[in-house]
């Protein structure tokens, strides 16, 4: 079965929390280790809960009102425009070639999927409460997890904004 189908929203949460987290710990928890045992231990630990009180639900009209930039740890950044009926466009910061995918908001959870470069990208964002800058799970050519950032863009209406 594929990695993707088989994380649920919280073992992404959870693995999220372990990136978010691994200053304090020396390494993210894998995806191989999550269990019911592990659920049970992470959701009562006092680090988790204050970590997930500092989240929030994100709002369609957010999502689609803006472009976003999308930041990986190895420094690929993509512009990605959402659309209302759940498309997208994605570029490459460096590259005007437009790709397309689709886009979902589960419970406040935005659930992103494309194409780009011949590898396949699904990606959780959960949104911070406290920064513009919300944290991302992506898992590439299902197998590949990686922390990603994500930060919306200025609003066309109030200046240029980096459309493509």
């Amino acid at each position: 079965m594929a990695l993707k189908s088989l994380l649920t929203d919280l073992d992404r949460k959870i693995i999220l929390f372990s990136y978010e987290n691994q200053q304090k710990k020396r390494q993210p928890i894998s995806v191989d280790l999550i269990n019911d045992d592990l659920r049970t231990f992470v959701l009562t630990e006092g680090e988790y809960i204050l970590w997930e009180l500092n989240k929030r639900k994100l709002h369609k009209n957010e999502i689609i009102s803006r472009s976003w930039l999308l930041n990986s740890e190895q420094n690929s950044s993509f512009i990605v425009n959402f659309t209302s009926n759940g498309m997208l466009t994605v570029a490459n910061i460096f590259h005007h070639a437009q790709h397309s995918g689709s886009w979902e908001l589960e419970n406040g959870i935005l659930k992103i999927r494309f194409d780009y470069d011949q590898s396949s990208y699904d990606i959780t964002v959960i949104a911070s409460n406290s920064k513009p800058v919300h944290s991302a799970l992506q898992i590439r050519e299902d197998k590949c997890v990686e922390l990603l950032r994500i930060a919306p863009l200025r609003r066309p209406m109030e200046g240029s904004s980096l459309n493509f």
